[in-house]
């Protein structure tokens, strides 16, 4: 196994990827829409914001076992992780937010109230087109992530071996609840994609014992299961891809020279550049229509433009934003520090 920090770097460099899946992805959509791309591409480009998403989920559980799971337990260590991922996650998105409303109500299209409390909430809600999604529409993810971090909260109260099996029953006994109750949101607490929590804990654990091998053979397993279940096979793939990829960073080498440190800084900011990419992509989308770049470069074009947004928004705003949390809240573990989850 590499050292923790070599292990970092990868982790670190695989959270620029799904980043920048999910960027690729809303890129040709915005293309497809402009009549650059055939429509027959809008599959591929799903295809690839659902593994970028899928990756970005099986981290999470890894980083959550990493730097949570084997410590003590109690109430009152359930409340510090609480506290730490709310004000890691909530302060950025509630900014982005509030500014994608202030530009919905320039334009004549401001969200009801309720659904702005329950976007800021993380309270998972039907919009108007009976979709899933808050208002600020990338910070569906994050309802997920909540939900997740709620449930691991819970385990935290259990021994440290039972905390696994403990999130796994929170998800299996709450889906089962929605599913038999009909709630409106059912498909929220039934998804797929929840698996991937645990699973990325579970290759922490694999990881740490010295059987990361098993994880090769446990993706087919879920990948088998997930079709049995009927879900088509392009979602079991996206699914089975993201914990394969959460292994290979585990292993990746240390990343060192110039081109190591841009991509550790994409990995730093990849919050940020998954907040704000939509506010790039609209404009550039509204000067492309009317401009002869092939494909290539407008991705191109779109890739940098949203990294460096993203960055500046990390290195202003996100950054220093979050240390004067945390020098309220107090010092956070050295390993807590460097790895601070999406």
């Amino acid at each position: 196994m590499p050292e923790p920090s070599a292990r970092i770097d990868g982790l670190e460099a695989l959270r620029a990827v799904a980043a920048f899946l999910v960027v690729f992805d809303h890129t040709l959509l915005m293309l497809i829409d402009n009549g650059q791309l055939p429509e027959a591409l809008a599959s591929l480009a799903y295809q690839l914001g659902s593994v970028g998403v899928a990756i970005f989920f099986a981290l999470s559980g890894y980083v959550m076992s990493l730097t949570a799971g084997s410590g003590q337990g109690g109430t009152r260590a359930a409340g510090r992780f609480l506290l730490r991922r709310l004000t890691r996650i909530a302060p950025l998105y509630w900014l982005v937010t509030l500014i994608y409303v202030l530009r919905l109500a320039i334009d004549g299209r401001p969200p009801s109230p309720e659904a702005l409390l329950q976007s800021l909430l993380f309270v998972p809600h039907l919009d108007a087109a009976g979709q899933l999604r808050p208002v600020l529409g990338v910070g569906w993810t994050l309802d997920v992530e909540m939900y997740f971090y709620l449930a691991f909260a819970a385990a935290l109260l259990l021994p440290s071996a039972l905390r696994l099996a403990g999130i796994c029953a929170i998800f299996l006994a709450t889906g089962a609840t929605a599913f038999l109750s009909g709630i409106a949101i059912v498909d929220f607490f039934i998804s797929p994609l929840l698996a991937l929590f645990p699973i990325g804990m579970l290759i922490h654990a694999l990881v740490e014992k010295g059987r990361a091998h098993v994880v090769l053979f446990l993706c087919p397993v879920f990948s088998l299961c997930l079709l049995l279940l009927g879900i088509p096979p392009a979602a079991c793939l996206s699914l089975a891809i993201a914990p394969l990829l959460v292994l290979a960073a585990v292993h990746f080498p240390r990343l060192t020279g110039p081109a190591a440190r841009v991509i550790l800084l994409l990995g730093r900011a990849s919050f940020s550049i998954y907040l704000t990419h939509g506010f790039v992509l609209g404009p550039l989308g509204h000067v492309l229509e009317n401009l002869s770049f092939v494909p290539p470069l407008a991705v191109l074009l779109a890739f940098l433009l949203t990294a460096f947004a993203g960055v500046a928004v990390h290195l202003l705003i996100e950054r220093p934003m979050l240390a004067d949390i945390r020098t309220r809240l107090g010092k956070p573990r050295k390993m807590e520090g460097a790895l601070a989850a999406r």
